[in-house]
């Protein structure tokens, strides 16, 4: 009688034993998949969202500073010129210290080639802007013509270039930050059905653990 009691402990704390380590392996899982969504989420919003802040700010300050330059060009009022001669110096130095921190934030391959395509355009660019408004603050009577030609002739179509591998840069962005999104919602459906499949089996175990004693 007491060897059938002493297998049946064994078989007891076997058992039970068992059940046990599937319940830690439940919340092993479960804590590892905290950690693998949680890092996923904060590599994609740190390298794809706010990237795509920056550099839709970028984006919106280059676009006031040639708001601004082309104001220069056509406004005739010293005073509203004076004012966008001030907007336009302010929207450029706000641009370029958005610039810095798109190339903080984009550190992915495809991400720094899109962002040397900018910054290849953005050559000379900001030399001509200050050729116009040179050319449209002068005392040339005909200083603004010079400046609408230059503008029309060079500017224009620089700036519509940049803007367009800006757009690109913007895209590229959208992409992978929704490819990380639907990795991070295949992970979190695989986690979900091995934490289930666990404590599917933890139950199927103590259950026939039970019919068994």
């Amino acid at each position: 009688m007491k060897l059938e009691q002493m297998k049946i402990k064994k078989r007891l704390r076997t058992g039970f034993g068992f059940v046990t380590l599937l319940a830690m392996l439940s919340a092993v899982v479960g804590i590892i998949a905290l950690i693998v969504v949680s890092t996923r989420y904060e590599y994609a919003l740190s390298h794809y969202g706010f990237s795509q802040g920056d550099v839709g700010k970028a984006m919106v300050s280059f676009a006031e500073a040639r708001s601004a330059l082309r104001a220069v060009v056509g406004y005739d009022d010293e005073n509203e010129i004076e004012e966008q001669i001030e907007l336009h110096d302010q929207k450029k130095e706000v641009f370029q210290t958005y610039m810095e921190e798109v190339e903080k934030s984009v550190t992915y391959r495809e991400g720094i080639q899109a962002y040397n395509d900018v910054l290849n355009e953005l050559d000379g660019y900001w030399e001509i802007d200050g050729q116009i408004m040179k050319l449209a603050t002068s005392n040339d009577k005909d200083g603004y013509l010079k400046a609408q030609k230059l503008d029309v002739e060079q500017l224009t179509p620089k700036y519509e270039k940049i803007y367009a591998e800006f757009a690109d840069l913007m895209n590229l962005n959208v992409q992978k930050g929704d490819s990380a999104k639907d990795m991070l919602h295949v992970v979190e459906i695989v986690i979900t059905v091995l934490i289930i499949g666990v404590i599917a089996a933890a139950v199927l175990s103590s259950t026939k653990l039970g019919n068994t004693i």
